[in-house]
């Protein structure tokens, strides 16, 4: 074999050992390519799935709230912070905010809305002892013992509220049934509650659709 023959088989090598180096390097960058999409795709699905979770959550708080029922809303607001993700701190922040929100303001708002509710239909001579009347005279015992107290209800409430029950009680055990006294205290118990609602109101300014 001649030089320029063994000139042509370096030549040959050399061109077959960069053919080989291209092919190597054009294999990996599809290697590496698919492994940067499916990585972007699994964090999309991550992603995805976060944002599903947060929304189920929310909607399901949302569906609570409208329920006069704050104890609720706070059981709710417990699970959004209990199952949001551990990196999501904007979520669990807002719930903290919120049950804070609720437990100062709007759960009170709702409260004396329903307060007034029950304590009027305790005062429908037509409706004493109907299934309704019942139910709300076991709603007006919880409000009185349990709600009203645990949510922080003003003084000036909390005194209508003992003025109502006492009048309200005078009716159920008594045969001779004073109804236009009842009705004086329920006329002062939803003053009493309505100024106490837009005080609240006030304070935090704040409006709430009716």
């Amino acid at each position: 074999m001649n030089e320029k023959e063994i000139a042509e088989l370096a030549l040959e090598n050399r061109k077959l050992f960069f053919e080989i180096i291209k092919w190597t390097i054009l294999s990996l960058g599809v290697v590496i390519s698919f492994w940067i999409i499916d990585v972007g795709k699994l964090q999309l699905e991550e992603k995805r799935a976060s944002n599903e979770n947060k929304k189920n959550l929310l909607n399901a708080y949302l569906e609570a709230t409208e329920t006069p029922d704050p104890d609720l809303w706070l059981r709710k607001l417990r699970l959004i912070k209990a199952l949001s993700d551990k990196n999501v701190t904007d979520m669990k922040s807002w719930a903290t905010q919120e049950e804070k929100y609720i437990k100062e303001v709007s759960a009170l708002v709702v409260l004396y809305q329903e307060t007034m509710k029950v304590a009027s239909v305790l005062s429908n001579r037509d409706q004493f002892q109907a299934d309704e009347w019942k139910k709300s005279r076991n709603r007006f015992y919880e409000l009185y013992h349990g709600d009203l107290v645990f949510f922080g209800e003003s003084k000036k409430v909390e005194d209508a509220m003992v003025k109502f029950k006492k009048s309200f009680e005078a009716i159920t055990k008594s045969k001779q049934k004073n109804w236009d006294g009842l009705d004086q205290e329920l006329l002062m118990l939803v003053i009493t509650l309505s100024e106490e609602t837009e005080k609240l109101k006030r304070e935090h300014n704040i409006v709430y659709k009716q």
